[in-house]
């Protein structure tokens, strides 16, 4: 897996905090996944229950869904996160913690109950290899839950109108292999499907939360788009959110035994 460095980590300056603030999606996701866990888990019979999180980030779906699981239940926690986003993990997670700062191929997978994977999964290479981790690390009655954007979402539809097609495709293209290898050793894959939305005005106005949002969408430094890419913005904005909200298409792929 290739690992971020502090300057590739632009997050880390503000950008996507600031496309968190212009998104409903966090909220969603968490909610989603918490009325799950309430769904699929008795957490009376278990004495430890071992969650891992496989690129946590910078904890903004991580942390909540720590606190409700400590809640409810003896919780052993696995963080994995490849970048310096690691050091606002380890802030807002807290002590009592196990923060693994390597990439989600480097080592071996924590054996889990439960293993996320939010917006992650594009970055493995060896997905057949990467699957049978998956299959070794899950406890009896364990479950993966894989998030992500559908192929076909306006969010990414815009992204690949800004010239960012090429790396989607290749992140898109081979990540049912992982499940239908999954499926092959008896697992159960089931697909749902939620829509949030993205405000977009802020770019459009290009105002300070504007350019988090843009750079967000190039992946890079707003000091690095230029004025023809911030007119293209504005262009396939106009296509995709003619009223400056942006449908994003979520997929939680559940993987169980």
């Amino acid at each position: 897996m290739v690992k971020l460095t502090e300057d590739s980590s632009y997050s880390l300056k503000g950008a996507f905090p600031q496309f968190l603030k212009q998104t409903d999606e966090k909220k969603i996701t968490v909610k989603y996944i918490l009325s799950k866990l309430r769904e699929k888990y008795s957490f009376s019979n278990y004495t430890k229950f071992s969650f891992t999180d496989i690129g946590a980030g910078e904890s903004a779906v991580t942390s909540p869904i720590i606190e409700f699981l400590r809640r409810n239940v003896n919780l052993e926690a696995h963080l994995i996160e490849p970048s310096s986003l690691m050091k606002i993990l380890k802030k807002r997670c807290g002590p009592n913690v196990d923060y693994i700062w390597a990439g989600m191929e480097d080592k071996p997978l924590p054996k889990s109950d439960f293993i996320l994977m939010a917006h992650a999964i594009q970055y493995v290479k060896d997905r057949r290899s990467f699957a049978k981790s998956l299959e070794n690390a899950l406890n009896s009655n364990g479950k993966i839950l894989v998030v992500g954007t559908h192929s076909e979402s306006d969010d990414l539809r815009l992204k690949r109108e800004l010239k960012y097609e090429e790396k989607i495709k290749k992140k898109e293209k081979p990540r049912e292999n992982l499940f239908e290898y999954l499926e092959k050793e008896g697992f159960k894959v089931t697909r749902e499907y939620v829509e949030s939305k993205i405000d977009i005005n802020n770019a459009l106005k290009m105002n300070k939360d504007g350019e988090g949002i843009l750079a967000f969408y190039y992946h890079k430094p707003f000091s690095e788009i230029s004025k023809e890419e911030i007119l293209r913005f504005k262009k396939v904005a106009e296509k995709y959110a003619p009223k400056g909200k942006l449908t994003k298409r979520l997929q939680f792929i559940w993987v169980e035994s």
